[in-house]
C-alpha cells in the first residue's frame, strides 16, 4: 500500500510542476500538452527543441528532468535536476523530485540527505522513512549515529607496522564525509601520517538528531589493527559501525571488572558533574542521559572517547563529559588488549 500512494503523491507534483508556468510559444505548450497525456518521450524531444532555441528556458529544462522520472530513466532525471538546482537553488519541486529520484536509483544516503532541504515536509518524510528503510535492510540499523558505507578502497600502504594500535577521532559532516581525523599512540596525540588520507576517504551515514529532526556533525572513533598481512581497510576497526569486511577482524580484548570502570569514575564523578553544573547555571530546565563510548588501551589510558547517544541534547555537557572521561587513568586491562566501554550518566536536579 505504501508504494502504491507514494506513486500517487509523485505523479499529482509533478502534473501540478509542469502546469504551474504558463508557456510562452507554440512548442513549450505542445510539451506540456504531450506531458499531460503521458507521452513523456515525445514531450522531451519537444522540449529539447525549445532548449535549441533558448538553452536558458528553465521550464524546458525542468519538464526534461520530470520527464525521465516518468520513465524510470532516474540518472538521467539526477543528473538535470543537480543542474537545474546549480541556477534554481529554491526549487522546492526540484528538490523533492531529485529526492524522488535518488530513492528511486538505489542512492538512498542522497535521499535522505535531500529530503531535509524538501519543504513538503510530509512527502519528503515519506522519501526519508523509505530510504532508512532501504538503508536497514542492508544493515545500518542505526539512525542516530554516524554509520560508515562499505565500499571498495584502493590502497598501496599496507597495515599498521607498530606492535601497537593507532587510534583515531574522525570528525564527521552533515553530508557523511569525514573532515578531519586525530589520531593517537601510546595515549599521545600524534600525526596521522600515511593513514591520513585514507581515513579522510572513508563515507558514511551522516547522524540524525531525532530531537531537532535534523542531521547533525558527528564523530566517530576505532583503531587499526597490526596484521601486516592485511589492507587498512581490513585493519579498520570502527565502533558502533558496520563490519567493513567480511573477514575476521584479529584484536585482543582485555578484561577489567565493572567495579574497577565504577570507581575511576566515582573518583572523577566532581569533574564530571561540573559539566552538568555550569550549564545548569544558565539554564535550569536542562537533564537527561548521556551515554559516553570509549576505549581503554593496555595501560589503562583512554585515547579516544566520543558521545554515543544522549537525551540532554546540550553538546556542551555531552562533549566536556566525554573530555572529562578521556583524563581518566584506569587500571590496566587484565592479560592486556584493550577494553570497549559504554557508560551511561543520568543528570538530573531537584530544588529546595
Amino acid at each position: 500500500m505504501r508504494k502504491i500512494s507514494f506513486s500517487v503523491l509523485i505523479l499529482a507534483i509533478l502534473f501540478i510542476s509542469s502546469c504551474s508556468t504558463p508557456p510562452k510559444n507554440y512548442t513549450s505548450k505542445e510539451g506540456a500538452k504531450l506531458f499531460t497525456e503521458q507521452k513523456h518521450k515525445e514531450a522531451i524531444e519537444v522540449f529539447e527543441k525549445v532548449l535549441e532555441k533558448d538553452p536558458n528556458n528553465k521550464n524546458a529544462q525542468y519538464n526534461i528532468a520530470v520527464s525521465y522520472i516518468q520513465l524510470e530513466k532516474y540518472d538521467k532525471a539526477i543528473e538535470l535536476l543537480e543542474y537545474y538546482l546549480k541556477l534554481n537553488t529554491y526549487s522546492d519541486e526540484a528538490r523533492h523530485n531529485l529526492a524522488f529520484s535518488y530513492l528511486k536509483n538505489g542512492n538512498y544516503k542522497k535521499a535522505v540527505l535531500q529530503s531535509f532541504y524538501s519543504m513538503k515536509k510530509g512527502q519528503a518524510l515519506l522519501i526519508r522513512e523509505e530510504a532508512y528503510r532501504k538503508l536497514e535492510q542492508s544493515g545500518f540499523k542505526n539512525k542516530s549515529f554516524a554509520q560508515f558505507v562499505n565500499k571498495s578502497y584502493t590502497s598501496e600502504i599496507s597495515g599498521e607496522k607498530s606492535d601497537r594500535y593507532l587510534f583515531f577521532k574522525l570528525s564527521i559532516s552533515k553530508d557523511g564525509s569525514v573532515e578531519k581525523a586525530v589520531c593517537k599512540r601510546n595515549n599521545k596525540e600524534i600525526s596521522c601520517g600515511e593513514h591520513e588520507k585514507f581515513l579522510l576517504s572513508l563515507d558514511f551515514i551522516p547522524a540524525y538528531d531525532f530531537f531537532y529532526n535534523m542531521l547533525v556533525e558527528s564523530d566517530a572513533i576505532g583503531f587499526f589493527t597490526t596484521d601486516k598481512n592485511k589492507t587498512l581497510l581490513e585493519n579498520l576497526i570502527l565502533l558502533n559501525q558496520l563490519k567493513v569486511t567480511s573477514s575476521e577482524k584479529e584484536y585482543r580484548l582485555g578484561a577489567l571488572d565493572r567495579s574497577d570502570i565504577d570507581n575511576e569514575i566515582r573518583r572523577n564523578l566532581y569533574s564530571i558533574r561540573t559539566c552538568y553544573a555550569r550549564a545548569l547555571d544558565k539554564d535550569g530546565s536542562i537533564y537527561g542521559r548521556v551515554v559516553i563510548n570509549f576505549i581503554i588501551d593496555d595501560d589503562g589510558f583512554v585515547p579516544v572517547g566520543k558521545v554515543l547517544t544522549s537525551s540532554m541534547h546540550r553538546k556542551d555537557v555531552e562533549e566536556c563529559v566525554a573530555n572529562q572521561i578521556k583524563k581518566i587513568k584506569f587500571p590496566a586491562p587484565k592479560g592486556g588488549g584493550i577494553v570497549i566501554v559504554n557508560y551511561p550518566f543520568v543528570f538530573k536536579h531537584s530544588y529546595g
